[in-house]
Parts: C-alpha cells; structure tokens; sequence
C-alpha cells in the first residue's frame, strides 16, 4: 500500500539477491503484482536467478501478468529503462517510478 501512495505508474521488483521462493513467498509476491496491476501500475522483474525464474514459470500468473507481457530483464538498467519506456512521464525518483529489492523466501 506504501508504494501506491507515491503514484507510479510502474514498479521494478529486483530480484538478483533472491536465491529461491518458497510458497509463502511466491504468494506474497503474487498478491503484490496482483495489487499492483489492480491499480494500473506496470510490474517489471529484474534479474531473476534461474532457480527462482524456474519457479516463477510454474505459475500461471506470473506467465499471464509477467512473462506474455515481456516484462522480465537481466539487469536492473534493462528494467528500469523498459519501465520509463512504457511510462515516457516518469522521473525516477520523482514519484512515477519506483524501484524495489525484493527479498523473498531469503
């Protein structure tokens, strides 16, 4: 709810410091991008480690709001350059994009 109160437009989740998921934390990130897209705010995932993608492709929401969008990079730059790309207002730092590490599972 913290993020949404700044506005943005998109969110960047990186992951790079997530070894792996475990069901308790799948469902939290799935409530969190399912919040996110309730409110019009682009999720992109940056970094994902191979195990933690691997468990990512598993579910079917990730596939639907994450993966057919094209919304996973392998670097944080790649991400947040998508995200400015999709959301051409933004400023970065100046409440139309945010950027957060995840540490789910961890």
């Amino acid at each position: 709810q913290a993020v949404l109160a700044s506005g943005p437009k998109a969110v960047v989740i990186a992951m790079q410091n997530v070894p792996w998921v475990d069901p308790d934390g799948m469902e939290a990130l799935r409530d969190i991008i399912t919040m996110l897209d309730e409110n019009t705010v682009k999720v992109y995932l940056a970094c994902p480690r191979p195990k933690v993608a691997e468990t990512l492709e598993k579910e079917e929401w990730y596939r639907e709001k994450i993966a057919s969008c094209q919304r996973v990079f392998p670097t944080e730059k790649a991400a947040l350059i998508a995200a400015v790309g999709a959301s051409k207002d933004l400023e970065i730092g100046g409440g139309g994009l945010s950027h957060h590490d995840a540490s789910l599972g961890a």
